[in-house]
């Protein structure tokens, strides 16, 4: 028991150890973990798959055996590669230049130096900085290393040289001025494993683009733009990639400032519409988008950011704040807030037949060129969008001025919409603050009234994860596959073992975002697998291995 707390220490300590060499002004830091995702599953079981062997091999011919060798045996040229390693960077804002430094861990100083010395051909003359030996690269950078770690840091800087600089901050490893101090980092990262992570200083990236483009521009044009970047002032993110059992996920949060944090707390305080639920059906449900934000939230909070940005424009601002005035007097805002709050639902149910009159060319007996009209079948998508209102009245209002023209006709409880070349027919209802448009004609025929059964309806699992978030995309492979089967050229050959494949392996993909909480605005994108017992990187490299095979044409 003594001795696993004391590996767990050593391993804690070691990851220290890197992390003090990444400056406290870093701008990003990339961290790999292979340990962690080992302790789900072997990593050398990967190598048993044929893409491994292929990835392995692509790799030899673009930068070398050896490099393929320091992989499949590390400890061969003193590398240490199961241990947390750190890739990060310091963007100039004055330059748009960028300083870049690597940390990772040794297992044999002596092995690293020799291979270091034979990849080069040549005998290594270095220096002695502290406890680190030093390979100068000349003006780019360096690599050092001392007896358990190495460091590779360099970059480059239009106008000055700051790599000599960035290079001693990198190697003096003070863990007062660490990246561990970085309040932002710290925050973000605390308490928090992952196979993979990312911190960004948003912040630091908008402003270097920003002044990248900026050098040509017009006092007042670089003013606006300076402006308009302050709205990322203090904004960073962090994401997590796991492997985790019947899933890979990357959690992804963005840390706003004051001003930001208003708009995507107001924007995001909205509910989901109940009344949607009815009309979801879960046979043959293959995608579906739903958000839902409050448009009236966002809009203020945008306008109180804009606002002052725009006061401050030479000549111009005040101007364009009276203009806006002016126009909130002919506007009425709230009725437009009344004609959608900001919600909606699009859901792709299957694939029809739709018919379709085409014009074509043929030509006489004379060979004179004439037009040919001939109707034809064509399968596309089904769908169904919805989106909340609150006052019918104003929004017949449009539906009117639509009828009174030749896009729009009423079918009694519902109205087709008209529009040249549009490759299907499309409808459109209102029903209890709910707008609909769809191109399933039995749905607005026959489901409008009372939406589907219950027991037809979307499950109580989707209603729960659309409830919860701002937004939710989804897409259920299996459902798409078994639509897309019965596509002409799709269920035979080598696009059939794909779509097996596919139908058998990957269960779903879903990216949904969460309701702003205080200036954290979070999301998640994940990749469902059919095993929810196995390890999601087990179950990938498998998958990729039959598509592989497939569209190769081997036996592998």
């Amino acid at each position: 028991m003594y001795a696993l707390l004391l590996c767990l220490s050593f391993s804690s300590l070691s990851a220290q150890s890197l992390l003090q060499h990444v400056p406290q002004d870093a701008s990003f830091v990339f961290t790999l973990n292979p340990d962690h995702l080992n302790k789900k599953i072997p990593l050398v079981k990967l190598k048993e798959y044929n893409i491994y062997q292929m990835a392995m091999s692509q790799l030899a011919q673009n930068a070398g055996q050896q490099v393929v060798e320091m992989i499949e045996d590390p400890g061969k040229y003193g590398l240490d590669l199961m241990s947390a390693s750190h890739v990060f960077g310091k963007v100039l804002d004055e330059d748009g230049g960028i300083l870049m430094g690597v940390a990772f861990q040794l297992s044999d100083a002596a092995k690293f130096r020799q291979a270091i010395s034979d990849q080069l051909g040549t005998t290594l003359e270095t220096e002695k900085r502290g406890d680190f030996e030093v390979f100068s690269m000349g003006s780019s950078g360096a690599l050092a290393w001392n007896n358990n770690k190495a460091i590779v840091a360099g970059g480059e800087a239009r106008g000055q040289n700051p790599t000599q600089e960035w290079m001693n901050t990198v190697l003096n490893g003070n863990k007062g001025n660490s990246i561990s101090t970085n309040a932002k980092y710290s925050r973000a990262l605390k308490g928090k494993t992952s196979d993979a992570s990312l911190w960004m200083d948003y912040g630091a990236f908008a402003t270097m683009y920003s002044q990248m483009g900026m050098g040509m521009m017009p006092a007042d044009q670089r003013m606006i733009m300076e402006m308009m970047m302050g709205m990322y002032e203090g904004m960073h993110i962090a994401a997590h990639m796991n492997f985790d059992q019947g899933a890979m996920r990357v959690n992804y949060e963005t840390f706003v400032n004051d001003e930001l944090s208003k708009i995507f707390q107001g924007m995001t305080n909205a509910s989901f519409n109940q009344k949607f639920a009815q009309y979801i059906p879960k046979n043959n449900l293959m995608a579906y988008i739903n958000f839902n934000y409050n448009l009236e939230e966002m809009v203020n909070g945008t306008r109180s950011l804009m606002e002052p940005m725009l006061n401050q424009i030479p000549e111009y601002g005040p101007m364009i704040n009276d203009a806006m005035d002016i126009i909130g007097i002919a506007v009425d805002e709230q009725a437009l807030y009344n004609l959608w709050s900001g919600d909606m639902f699009l859901g792709v149910t299957g694939m029809r037949d739709f018919k379709k009159t085409i014009t074509t060319y043929d030509y006489d007996e004379e060979f004179n060129r004439i037009e040919v009209e001939r109707e034809v079948e064509e399968k596309l998508p089904e769908f169904t969008m919805m989106m909340s209102y609150s006052n019918e009245a104003d929004v017949m209002k449009f539906v009117k001025l639509g009828l009174h023209s030749p896009y729009l006709e009423s079918k009694g409880a519902y109205y087709q919409i008209n529009v040249p070349d549009m490759p299907m027919d499309a409808f459109m209802a209102m029903k209890d603050g709910v707008f609909f448009i769809t191109n399933n004609q039995d749905f607005i025929e026959n489901k409008l009234s009372a939406g589907f059964g219950k027991g037809e309806r979307i499950s109580k699992e989707h209603l729960d994860r659309i409830q919860k978030s701002a937004q939710v995309v989804y897409w259920d492979v299996p459902n798409t596959v078994g639509v897309m089967e019965k596509l002409e050229g799709m269920n035979e050959g080598p696009m059939k073992e794909v779509m097996d494949a596919s139908k058998k392996s990957v269960k779903s993909m879903i990216l949904k975002a969460d309701k702003a909480k205080g200036d954290v605005f979070s999301q998640e994108f994940s990749i469902n697998f059919m095993d929810g017992g196995a390890n999601s990187l087990d179950q990938l490299f498998s998958y990729l291995d039959k598509v592989m095979k497939t569209m190769m044409g081997t036996s592998m």
